[in-house]
């Protein structure tokens, strides 16, 4: 993760055993819990170093974005080839940002188009992009975020635009709100209490509202719980409960989806062996060596209650940035090792 001394100002710890966030009532279903079967070997994707995305957008293909050397690239993929490579086109460089290189993107679609949100290295800009389905670029603004550090964001679609969520360090979060015709329509900060939180979380888009993932603290060092907060469609706060709460355990970086079920398929990035919380480490300071911040990458299925299913360590070590897309009923993971970009298919039943 790129300023990560930036990135792990602590948050307030947050208050754990509250009730679990799956109070609006699920959809009715009998369906039991999903069975994910291996589709396509874990394979590296050539031509990209970090922070892959696979997005649907109604093509027969994956929409990727991923990142290198600054600049954000997008192509497609036949995801359900071995073999297939990406032709990879730049849709935003430095040459958008005065020079500066790209540092950590988001991507969604909706409303019929793409959007990512970028930062800027070195810098708390950051800048809201729109495309075609074609990958040409309509629009290209400045987020205005004041609140502080841009990176390790996440992106949201809303009933009339999409949410960009930037870190409110001690907080939680500030969500800048964009029409779609790319135009800022308002903000509002979440966080704050009981449901303070920190950046490298995620949310996904539910008929009650938005499920925000959010991770404890990124400090690699120290424990993190993942909490499910639930928010109501203008952004209040109405349940949070753990997703994986153990100290001594550093989770965070979820990203999930939600079947038709309601069961919700999660992958996390888990470091174990971490300062307790009463041994809480402190931020490391501007200039001091980054600590190694990869882990294990895990899967996990919650049932439409809350409760655990199932949780499976998909890669042992050295993962980060995991990304979490349905494909119809394909379920594809993207994540970062070292200098590589990596995806996985599954089939669920």
């Amino acid at each position: 993760m790129k300023s990560l001394v930036i990135l792990v100002i602590l948050s307030a710890v947050l208050v754990p055993g509250c009730a679990a966030p799956f109070s609006t009532p699920a959809p009715a279903s009998t369906t039991t819990a999903p069975n994910i079967a291996p589709m396509l070997d874990p394979k590296t994707i050539p031509g990209a170093k970090v922070w892959l995305f696979a997005i649907d957008d109604g093509n027969p293909q994956l929409a990727m974005s991923a990142e290198l050397d600054g600049k954000v690239l997008m192509g497609r993929l036949e995801v359900s080839d071995p073999g297939a490579t990406i032709t990879w086109q730049t849709v935003a460089s430095p040459a958008d940002t005065g020079g500066l290189a790209i540092a950590d993107h988001w991507h969604i679609f909706a409303h019929g188009y793409h959007w990512l949100v970028f930062s800027v290295a070195g810098d708390n800009a950051s800048y809201l992009l729109k495309l075609d389905r074609e990958f040409q670029r309509l629009a290209l603004v400045h987020v205005g975020h004041s609140d502080g550090p841009t990176n390790d964001m996440f992106l949201v679609a809303e009933p009339n635009g999409i949410a960009v969520a930037h870190f409110a360090p001690g907080y939680g979060h500030t969500i800048h709100r964009f029409d779609t015709n790319a135009s800022k329509s308002g903000q509002v900060r979440i966080g704050g209490g009981k449901f303070t939180h920190a950046n490298g979380s995620s949310a996904i888009q539910v008929d009650s509202g938005y499920l925000v993932f959010a991770s404890e603290t990124l400090n690699p060092t120290a424990t993190s719980a993942v909490r499910l907060i639930e928010f109501d469609t203008s952004w209040h706060p109405v349940d949070i409960g753990p997703v994986l709460d153990e100290d001594g355990t550093n989770a965070s970086m979820a990203t999930a989806v939600r079947l038709d079920s309601a069961y919700t398929i999660v992958h996390l990035r888990v470091r174990t062996g971490v300062s307790l919380r009463q041994n809480r480490p402190s931020a490391p300071q501007p200039g001091s060596i980054l600590p190694d911040d990869s882990g294990s990458l895990v899967r996990m299925v919650l049932a439409p209650d809350g409760t655990i299913v199932s949780r499976e360590i998909l890669v042992a070590d050295g993962a980060n940035r995991p990304h979490t897309t349905l494909f119809g009923d394909l379920l594809v993971t993207t994540w970062d090792e070292t200098g590589r970009v990596r995806l996985r298919v599954d089939r669920i039943h």
